[in-house]
């Protein structure tokens, strides 16, 4: 009788344990958004502090490339621009010798003034001595014209210059690299006193506060998805987030050899990314787990269908 009663129970316990299996609806690993960060100027890195596993802040320092060479352009060009402002000319010995003459015109032309109302100068002698002045006065205008034509030429090669001189310093700004993000960083490219490019790679930094996790489902759950949709991931039987799903693919693609659905393996499965905030338990690469409706047995799916 035991004999009976012994493999009896144990397929009614089989059985039990078998509805408790929970399936999920899809499963995929985490990624994070990744940036590449490049030097903006060229050159031998005198300085580089972040390590991998580094937590960076936004506008964080992280490094300096040598900007000796563009400091000495920067103190030739301006040596070329004192140079040229010690060719400005100016009129004053010209002008001083016109002004002297135009003094002692006047002092004629009140003497003469004087004289005509005592009527003994004519009004030939005043208006000889007006015309003196009005030639005069004209040389010195025409000398302080030229004065100010010659140095507009002079100083038109300042302005070029002064162009230069910003586009060092913008240079020199530039090869002072900052963290564009608050991230971590997950790989380290080069040291301190290497020679850097704008084509080379320093770091790669990911975006930890908020990860997403790419999963895959299978066509006949595709209709069941939607933007902005909450759904639960699992990446241990205790421990569950609420995520959001912020891509749906709207292409089919070949179902990737890690990929597990709850269902016999599909040909075609669509890619979706779901955004949890990161409470520093995630990491990238962590495998995950989705429930559209919460974890459910497989007698209970079966009885849905």
């Amino acid at each position: 009788m035991n004999k009976i009663i012994i493999p009896f129970l144990m397929v009614l316990i089989w059985s039990g344990c078998k509805e408790q299996v929970q399936l999920a609806d899809a499963y995929g690993n985490f990624e994070a958004d990744e940036w590449l960060i490049y030097p903006e100027a060229p050159g031998k890195l005198l300085s580089f502090s972040p390590n991998e596993g580094d937590l960076l802040k936004k506008n964080q320092l992280l490094g300096v490339v040598d900007t000796s060479a563009l400091t000495l352009q920067r103190e030739q060009v301006k040596a070329s621009i004192s140079a040229i402002y010690a060719k400005k000319q100016t009129a004053g010995p010209e002008i001083s010798l016109l002004q002297k003459r135009k003094d002692v015109l006047l002092s004629e032309r009140q003497r003469v003034a004087g004289l005509l109302r005592d009527s003994v100068a004519t009004q030939k002698q005043m208006d000889d001595v007006n015309n003196k002045l009005a030639v005069l006065e004209q040389q010195i205008k025409v000398a302080q014209e030229k004065v100010e034509i010659a140095n507009k030429s002079i100083f038109a090669q300042v302005n070029p210059l002064r162009k230069q001189i910003d586009i060092i310093n913008d240079r020199i700004r530039k090869a002072k690299i900052y963290a564009p993000t608050r991230g971590r960083v997950t790989q380290k490219f080069v040291n301190a006193g290497e020679m850097v490019a704008p084509q080379i790679p320093l770091i790669k930094l990911a975006k930890m506060d908020t990860l997403y996790l790419r999963a895959y489902f299978s066509g006949n759950q595709y209709a069941q998805l939607k933007l902005d949709q909450v759904v639960n991931v699992h990446i241990d039987p205790d421990k569950t987030y609420q995520g959001r799903v912020t891509w749906i693919s709207e292409e089919a693609e070949f179902t990737p050899k890690i990929v597990q659905t709850k269902e016999e393996r599909v040909n075609l499965t669509y890619a979706v990314k779901i955004a949890i905030p990161n409470d520093g338990v995630l990491k990238i690469g962590m495998p995950g787990e989705v429930w559209l409706n919460g974890r459910q047995t497989e007698s209970e799916q079966q009885e849905k269908k």
